[in-house]
């Protein structure tokens, strides 16, 4: 999963890149779309997620 950071990053460069307006809505769809993907599989990875972060909370 990428982090804000890197997904600002990339926006910019796509923003710099494209001075065409018409190119932003489809950039923001498409990442409503992943985030949205992530999300979902988020969701049905919960428990697994939940196991992997205590596991590595016990290491710190």
């Amino acid at each position: 999963m990428m982090s804000k950071n890197s997904i600002n990053k990339a926006l910019r460069m796509i923003a710099y890149r494209a001075s065409s307006a018409w190119i932003i809505p489809f950039v923001s769809l498409f990442l409503c779309v992943i985030a949205a993907i992530q999300f979902l599989r988020i969701k049905k990875n919960q428990k697994k997620i939940r196991k992997w972060f205590i596991h590595n909370i016990n290491y710190c």
